[in-house]
């Protein structure tokens, strides 16, 4: 547990104040990561919501209370993450804890003491957020190995295969699909990109550098993404579980349907999926970037 300031003696324990609070957690259509930051008018700051515990109530209870209360929204707990303690305004030590949650359901609705509520991506929360020790919250909720995303990459356009006279590995990228690729560093800044895989074959590689040079990242090849080739899903899931971040895997056609089992799309698609404990499960899909 961090220490904002001050130092807490033994002999103040009487006094503590003690409070909980949630950060809440979703992923959107498209995948993307998100908290859900409360805005109060009193102070007119933005945060996660939190409130003291009642008599009797236990840090979990008032944790789930105070978000129903402040957001409308009915969530269980996932798990614990770093709290904070400070001496309050009044000289008081107070403790906080708070817990990564996820939505079960529920509305928002506006009150006098949280008028406004909205769903952040993980990377723009911490310029949103009033505090440093909210900041501090989605650095911990990132670190505590919630299922990092994994993007799953259709190469971008790259000719008829029919018409190119040389190895089909060699077959590059179009025009469009190089606009293609260029376009997808843009989309895919929310996720926080930190692993890109590809397979060998020239169009994927292209399709993802532009990607690799904006994020400072090197291109990890493996024959496991080449068209054909087995083990796509292996590779995808245990690549997840070794990155500090999103990763994406930049393949063909048919390696996507047997990780998807999905339908065709169109090329430079991507599809979001996640791992769990039964599998790579999909999270969100969209289609190529218009240009």
């Amino acid at each position: 547990m961090s220490q904002a300031s001050g130092v807490i003696e033994l002999s103040d324990l009487r006094s503590m104040v003690r409070a909980a609070g949630g950060v809440v957690f979703r992923r959107n259509d498209l995948g993307i990561g998100e908290v859900l930051l409360v805005h109060r008018p009193r102070y007119d700051d933005w945060s996660f919501p939190k409130g003291k515990l009642d008599p009797g109530e236990s840090y979990e209870e008032c944790a789930l209370r105070e978000v129903s209360e402040e957001t409308g929204l009915r969530c269980k707990l996932l798990n614990e993450l770093d709290g904070t303690t400070y001496i309050d305004k009044r000289g008081r030590p107070k403790v906080v804890r708070y817990w990564a949650m996820k939505v079960l359901d529920g509305e928002f609705v506006p009150s006098s003491e949280v008028d406004e509520a909205e769903w952040v991506s993980i990377i723009d929360a911490p310029d949103r957020l009033t505090y440093s020790h909210d900041r501090e919250l989605v650095e911990s909720l990132v670190e505590t190995r919630l299922p990092h995303p994994i993007l799953i990459l259709r190469h971008g356009a790259a000719g008829d295969r029919s018409t190119w006279q040389g190895p089909d590995r060699d077959r590059p990228l179009t025009k469009k699909g190089r606009r293609q690729a260029d376009a997808l560093v843009d989309l895919y800044e929310p996720y926080g990109v930190t692993r890109i895989l590809s397979s060998p074959y020239l169009r994927c590689v292209q399709t993802v550098e532009p990607l690799a040079d904006a994020l400072e990242i090197e291109i990890e090849l493996s024959d496991e993404l080449a068209e054909g080739a087995f083990g796509a899903a292996r590779l995808a899931a245990g690549a997840s579980r070794e990155s500090a971040g999103a990763i994406v895997l930049c393949t063909h056609g048919d390696i996507i349907w047997d990780l998807t089992g999905g339908g065709p799309a169109a090329k430079a698609s991507t599809w979001v999926l996640v791992a769990g404990k039964k599998g790579l499960k999909s999270e969100g899909f969209f289609g190529p970037p218009e240009v």
